[in-house]
């Protein structure tokens, strides 16, 4: 019983860390985003 809630427990730690990174991509991705979004406006009022 212990054994499979140990299992169970890093199952999830894995699952959280698949999470985070998807997360962390994802929040590069949007300031990439808006980065080129402001270097766009800059070259148009520029």
């Amino acid at each position: 019983m212990k054994k499979t809630f140990l299992f169970f427990i890093k199952e999830i730690e894995s699952l959280i860390e698949v999470f985070v990174t998807i997360d962390i991509l994802f929040i590069l991705l949007i300031i990439k985003s808006v980065f080129d979004y402001c270097r766009i406006l800059v070259f148009i009022v520029l």
